[in-house]
This record gives structure tokens, C-alpha cells and sequence, in this order.
């Protein structure tokens, strides 16, 4: 990671509302999502970097046009984009 500022200012502006909100909501068992999540978070990570890595000079974009992985890829993108508009709009 190049930028790790980003990643820290990112990470207590928003979680900290998440937490909060864990907590509040799952009591004692929070600790659990709490771990599924940042197992998840890291999952997606990882998976971002491979793609990232094999990639070959290409930009992301020209290569998510390509093919039939991209416009998945670009569909979960828009549905997680749409549920974190939701999520905040009810907050």
C-alpha cells in the first residue's frame, strides 16, 4: 500500500460509526462481525491485488470492458456502492 495516510483517515472517519453501531446492535456477539468483516475486507484485498498484479501495463478500466469477469465485477461494485447509499441515507 502506497498511501497508508488514506487508509488510517478512511478507516476512523467511518468505522467508528460502524463499530458503534455493531455494538449497539449485537451486544455481546459483536466481536464476531467484527472479525467476519475484516476477514472479508482482507479477502477482497487480496483479491483486488491479484487482479491488479495481472493486469500486464493494462488500466483496470480497458480490461473490466473486456470481459464477462469485469461486468460482474462492475455489478457487485455497483450493488456495494448502492448499499452503502442506503445505509447512510437511513442514518
Amino acid at each position: 500500500m502506497k498511501n497508508k495516510l488514506t487508509y488510517f483517515i478512511a478507516r476512523s472517519s467511518m468505522f467508528g460509526i460502524g463499530f458503534f453501531i455493531i455494538f449497539q446492535n449485537a451486544g455481546k456477539d459483536a466481536w464476531i462481525s467484527i472479525l467476519l468483516g475484516t476477514l472479508l475486507g482482507v479477502a477482497i484485498l487480496y483479491i483486488y491485488n491479484n487482479i491488479k498484479k495481472n493486469l500486464n501495463n493494462d488500466t483496470l478500466e480497458n480490461n473490466l470492458k473486456k470481459n464477462f469477469i469485469g461486468k460482474i465485477y462492475n455489478l457487485i461494485f455497483i450493488l456495494f456502492y448502492s448499499y452503502l447509499m442506503i445505509i447512510i441515507l437511513m442514518l
